[in-house]
């Protein structure tokens, strides 16, 4: 199944001021009934993992951080999700980011949430969350909402399963112990069972999700790699017969990719990097024609540094707070984009429609500067043809080097 791409929405998380931060990514998994009796315990043994493991990161990898990708469905992934909040009251801000990821559109999900139970429980932990963001229907449940139909729910779990063994590093599973080879579809036994089984096929889709970033592929995969499922046991209370004995809940097991997969897959990616950049060596023509086309068309960001919100501030002659107002947004409270004018195609707000001109084009971001020398639009030569579509500038004028490219292709990862 091929992911959404949500690199934009991620993209706070893993950059400030065009620099990677590396982040240490746990993807949470688990059973949305608990039995009740084990919840106490669980949060324990939750508790003591994540403060012990916050307490080594912090001095192994202070300026490394934490991020936490969770479904906040009932039960265990809510659990998680206020621990994790209530430990990190002891670590400085920022250096652990709690994200909530919904399996489908918002007022979709929403109504797993339905009594008011589950309700008040849903709201209350999206009181704890850095940000949100939402995946987007399957083709098929698309063409069902078209029709005025109903959505398979089920078909946007396993898209979400995906997503989070392909987004992160290490995984969190509240799990108790069974179905593992003959797991439901987008279950937690699912997603651990899609997490261990790492083959190179899993490499191609971790390729796509993380189009933007092929200059830090290499470490993207090993932190993948090298991570693990740290399983706790929790007993369900759907599939419970009788009680158990409370000092087994919590019980902590991890696993780790097999030495044989790790090995394979990393002749994979020497192979895929040796290759990735030959199509261009001999160069790439180009030349602006001035369509403006690179600045309208389809919602996006624009990413801004602070030395480039300083830059343009000056040059427009008015106060830095009073440019951050009028002319960008906060995205997901952590990084600044341009704003774009929803009525104009999406015209960004610097783009003068009459003149086919950029307002501030002296002082325009290095985004705009790379255009179209971007690792999007490098990674092959069907991306840059894709490019191509758009942009008649590419492939006319004169031959840009490799050398050049490289150059431009490195200032900022779009």
């Amino acid at each position: 199944m091929n992911l959404p791409n949500l690199t934009d929405d991620l993209r706070p998380f893993f950059f400030t001021d065009g620099k990677y931060l590396n982040p240490i990514i746990f993807s949470v998994t688990g059973h949305r009934d608990i039995w009740p009796d084990a919840e106490e315990q669980l949060q324990k043994s939750l508790w003591e993992f994540l403060d012990g493991y916050f307490k080594i990161a912090s001095k192994e990898s202070s300026s490394r951080p934490i991020v936490f990708l969770d479904g906040m469905a009932t039960g265990a992934d809510q659990l998680v999700a206020r621990v994790v909040n209530e430990v990190r009251g002891n670590f400085a801000p920022g250096f652990i980011t709690l994200i909530a990821v919904f399996p489908m559109p918002e007022e979709d999900y929403v109504q797993d949430f339905s009594d008011p139970e589950t309700q008040k429980e849903f709201e209350d932990a999206m009181r704890i969350v850095d940000a949100k963001i939402a995946l987007p229907l399957t083709k098929n449940n698309q063409e069902l909402r078209n029709r005025g139909e109903k959505i398979h729910r089920s078909e946007q779990y396993v898209l979400l399963a995906e997503f989070l063994v392909n987004s992160c590093n290490n995984l969190i599973a509240l799990w108790d112990r069974q179905n593992f080879d003959n797991p439901k579809k987008g279950g937690t036994a699912d997603v651990l069972a899609r997490y261990l089984n790492f083959t190179n096929e899993s490499l191609i889709s971790l390729q796509e999700t993380f189009v933007p970033y092929r200059d830090m592929e290499r470490q993207i995969v090993l932190n993948r790699l090298n991570g693990a499922a740290i399983t706790f046991y929790t007993p369900r209370s759907s599939s419970l017969s009788q009680p158990i004995p409370l000092d087994s809940v919590g019980e902590s097991e991890v696993f780790a990719i097999p030495e044989h997969v790790h090995n394979s897959i990393i002749k994979q990616l020497n192979d895929i990097e040796k290759d990735m950049r030959n199509w261009y060596q001999q160069g790439l023509h180009f030349q602006c024609v001035g369509c403006g086309g690179c600045c309208t068309g389809a919602p996006g960001y624009v990413w801004l540094t602070d030395e480039e919100e300083t830059q343009i501030a000056e040059f427009l002659n008015i106060p830095l707070d009073e440019f951050e107002k009028t002319y960008t947004r906060l995205v997901y409270g952590l990084r600044r984009s341009l704003k774009e004018i929803p009525q104009s195609n999406y015209d960004c707000v610097f783009f003068n429609s009459e003149t086919k001109r950029c307002s501030i084009y002296d002082v325009r971001p290095a985004q705009c500067r790379t255009w179209p020398f971007w690792d999007s639009l490098l990674e092959s030569p069907k991306a840059w043809d894709e490019a191509s579509k758009s942009c008649p500038g590419c492939n006319q004028g004169p031959l840009i080097p490799f050398e050049e490219i490289e150059i431009r292709r490195k200032k900022i990862s779009v």
